[in-house]
């Protein structure tokens, strides 16, 4: 009966270190999914005729190339916050820290992009 019960626990702790790991992984694969992010959001530029960089591009079209991006870089953001989660669920508390470190990141880059359009709408700028 006792081996039963250190193979549970056994096993409960890969699932554990499992989760973990894969939250941590899921962070580190954020700069590779960031420009990743970017070549996605010049993508529209094949399609519709705007010029990169001309500063014709509609505020529209600025909405649709940051949406692109943000979506991608969302990615590994949320499986970090998923796998923490789960890991925290599994029995180990530090599975907040890749949880923490991801929902600030994406706030982030939210409030990033926010102000930059906050910015550029109040700047007067010819795009709107």
């Amino acid at each position: 009966m006792g081996t039963q019960t250190t193979q549970d626990s056994s096993a409960d702790v890969t699932r554990r270190r499992g989760y973990l790991a894969a939250a941590w992984l899921s962070l580190v694969l954020v700069p590779v999914f960031f420009f990743l992010g970017f070549a996605a959001a010049h993508l529209p530029y094949l399609i519709w005729p705007f010029e990169e960089g001309s500063g014709e591009e509609p505020l529209w079209f600025g909405g649709i190339t940051t949406g692109i991006f943000l979506i991608v870089l969302a990615i590994p953001l949320v499986f970090a916050a998923l796998f923490g989660v789960r890991a925290v669920r599994a029995g180990t508390a530090w599975g907040w820290l890749p949880t923490i470190v991801a929902a600030s990141a994406g706030v982030l880059v939210l409030a990033v992009n926010l102000i930059g359009l906050v910015v550029l709408l109040v700047s007067g700028s010819p795009l709107g």
